[in-house]
């Protein structure tokens, strides 16, 4: 079973978790009592299926084994030159991952999940989960924009060389054959692009055009990263001085000869391309494989089975639910919020703030080691505070943060947000914990649930406003003013591209919800929002319906247990289950809280 990526178009680029700008527990979920120790026949061959399908996730693909492992051989797994590319686009090469993906979960199927033990039950949900949301695209990946800006293929083909770690002399290897397949891979995503023109798939102009700009900050800027400071990168492995050279000299040489032209192709390609759009709109524009593709979006940027109907119903109720919770919110408090700054000189100062103090709601992380460094600036966008470069599944000690330099200046209230959506105890604490429990099995680690996960980061973060030196009201404002935000643009999301909103239907919509019609914010929030649903579908939905449902499970076992909630035992429960779907998670709480009756 191969990965069937969606808005990430490169197969084997690595895990990132984005900010967007706007020890274990004894206490896990129990499914069913386990009184015998020894496993049965099933459970062995359910096993035996997890890691099965682990290593045919990996086979064949030395890029992506590289960022989510530390010795494939390990593993049973081994790699020569034919497997050191990126893989491929093509409509038979989708079609062949859709069947592997229906055959994976057929065969997930024939195992009676009674049969199984409490940890095999969770991981028989979620992969049942995994594959039906990832299922729902089939049909629709001509839709797919390869080249979106920020999220497309040239955005990642860019971080997936420039955070590539160098951890042995080997690697060096694997990084040269991957940077000299760029031409060849980007050559297949044009055909795709120009087939899916002629279809009359192809993005709206100013879209295009913004995808025409990223190329040229690519071809201008990416030199810095890839070719001046490739040097430094390899510094840690025991090269010699010649042998240093060589692939320092080879490094430049490919930059020049395959990554330079291949973006320029990609550029020229989509200026030739730029007026072939027949829709203006959002994805309703294509008509019935328009809603039916955006439907899938829903599924999977909300890590659930919510349809665009509830997607909306869901997100007017919540507008309404938080803006009545900033009722009682003083005037004091209102003014003093804008000029509210957190006394932090820098990340490290916050990080290790995070660190001492998160201990009072949450487990113990499992590492503090990390590096957070800023944003080149062909990584920077507008829309991106910071990310997190998710660490292989076998060794937690290397962990990278990304902050955007042009964000840490806006003040440390963001920053302090920022770096714990995507530290402690965000994602960086999230995925560390469930690649360190040996109760989950691999092939759970490395699949996204992009709902979750995200949901997970915002959640965490609004947790540690509770650490601030601050009033109660203004920590209120502070999730207020995050949260309600996601909320707008989320609502434009669903109103472009499942209910045919023009520019002028979100610039109503943006000036009702803001309470202005002529203001220039609301002209700049209508274009942002509009811009954004139409060149990425279902941006802000992770952040905004995996918070707000964290918040929803909070609240739900704080009722049901009353004055005997305890958040570091909620904690641990969520932490304890792993990475999953939404759905998987409420059904965990359920059971969870009828145990503690």
């Amino acid at each position: 079973m191969k990965k069937i990526i969606n808005k990430r178009s490169l197969k084997g680029t690595i895990a990132i978790l984005l900010c967007a700008v706007m020890a274990f527990s004894a206490c896990a979920c129990d499914f069913g009592s386990d009184t015998e120790p020894t496993k049965t026949d099933s459970q062995i061959q359910f096993d035996k299926y997890c890691d099965d399908l682990f290593v045919e996730e990996l086979e064949d693909d030395a890029l992506t084994a590289h960022f989510d492992i530390s010795n494939p051989s390990d593993y049973g797994l081994k790699y020569d030159e034919k497997d050191y590319t990126l893989g491929h686009v093509s409509d038979d090469d989708t079609k062949k991952s859709f069947d592997e993906m229906k055959q994976a979960k057929n065969d997930l199927e024939q195992f009676d999940r009674s049969r199984l033990t409490s940890s095999q039950k969770q991981t028989y949900d979620t992969l049942e989960s995994y594959f039906e949301i990832q299922l729902s695209y089939e049909g629709t990946t001509k839709l797919q924009n390869i080249f979106a800006p920020q999220s497309g293929v040239v955005a990642n083909l860019f971080t997936t060389l420039s955070e590539f770690t160098f951890y042995e002399k080997d690697d060096t290897d694997l990084y040269l054959a991957v940077l000299k397949d760029t031409k060849r891979y980007m050559d297949e995503c044009i055909k795709f692009t120009k087939e899916q023109a002629e279809d009359g798939y192809f993005m709206a102009a100013d879209i295009a055009q913004q995808s025409i700009d990223e190329c040229e900050k690519h071809i201008k800027n990416d030199k810095s990263v890839l070719v001046d400071e490739f040097e430094s990168r390899i510094k840690s492995l025991d090269l010699s001085n010649s042998e240093e050279k060589t692939v320092v000299d080879t490094n430049k040489k490919y930059f020049e000869e395959y990554y330079i032209p291949a973006i320029k192709s990609a550029k020229s390609t989509l200026e030739s391309l730029k007026k072939a759009g027949k829709n203006e709109d959002g994805l309703c524009g294509y008509g019935n494989i328009g809603k039916k593709y955006y439907s899938a979006i829903v599924k999977d940027k909300t890590s659930s089975n919510m349809t665009p109907e509830e997607l909306d119903s869901y997100l007017k109720n919540s507008f309404t639910k938080v803006g009545m919770s900033m009722a009682n919110v003083s005037q004091d408090d209102l003014s003093k919020f804008q000029d509210y700054n957190p006394d932090f000189k820098d990340a490290d100062e916050i990080l290790e703030f995070l660190i001492k103090n998160i201990e009072k709601d949450f487990p113990t992380p499992v590492t503090t080691s990390y590096t957070a460094d800023y944003m080149s600036d062909s990584a920077k966008s507008d829309n991106v505070g910071a990310y997190y470069v998710q660490g292989r599944i076998d060794d937690t000690s290397v962990n990278i943060i990304k902050i955007n330099p042009d964000f840490a200046n806006q003040g440390m209230t963001k920053m302090y947000t920022t770096l714990a959506h995507e530290g402690y105890p965000g994602h960086l604490y999230q995925f560390t914990a469930t690649n360190a429990n040996k109760e989950i099995p691999n092939i759970r680690k490395i699949i996204s649930f992009i709902g979750a996960t995200e949901g997970w980061a915002q959640y965490a973060a609004k947790c540690t406003l509770d650490y601030l030196d601050t009033s109660e009201g203004i920590k209120n404002l502070i999730y207020a003013n995050d949260i309600l935000g996601y909320i707008l643009y989320s609502m434009v999301d669903v109103g472009v591209n499942y209910d045919g909103w023009d520019y002028e239907d979100v610039k109503e919509y943006m000036a009702t919800a803001l309470g202005s019609a002529d203001d220039e914010s609301v002209t700049a929030a209508t274009k942002e929002a509009y811009d954004l649903a139409r060149s990425n579908p279902g941006y802000f939905l992770p952040y905004t319906v995996g918070y707000l449902k964290m918040i929803d499970m909070r609240e739900t076992a704080e009722s049901a247990l009353g004055s005997s909630f305890n958040a570091k035992e909620y904690h641990a429960f969520i932490i304890d289950l792993g990475i999953t779907s939404i759905d998987v998670y409420k059904k965990a709480l359920d059971m969870w809280l009828e145990s503690k009756k």
